[in-house]
């Protein structure tokens, strides 16, 4: 929620660390804030991430020139392809009233 000022908590990426004791498979680095059971699979009968909202709040800093820590502790460059969410699979999902600035 906004502040006083109408300003949005700040989530940034550049220097974030990733959660150790998750597999992550191959998409540690696919976002910021990623949504994602490895162990799922994909069948009508899989279980996964379901009904997330993800709302008021400012995203900064998911590009290439900024840095996260990975599992494995080492610093990382955001590639391209780096998002401030990436939902991998999972359903009902919804996105208001966040910000993105300096992401890619």
């Amino acid at each position: 929620m906004p502040n006083g000022n109408g300003e949005l908590p700040v989530i940034s990426g550049n220097r974030a660390t990733t959660a150790a004791g998750y597999d992550y498979g191959v998409i540690e680095d696919r976002g910021f804030i990623t949504i994602y059971d490895h162990k799922a699979g994909y069948s009508n009968n899989a279980t996964y991430p379901k009904n997330v909202t993800i709302e008021g709040l400012k995203f900064t800093n998911v590009a290439g020139s900024f840095s996260f820590s990975s599992q494995a502790g080492k610093s990382t460059t955001w590639p391209n392809y780096g998002a401030a969410i990436w939902e991998q699979h999972g359903g009902h999902f919804v996105l208001r009233g966040n910000d993105f600035e300096g992401d890619n």
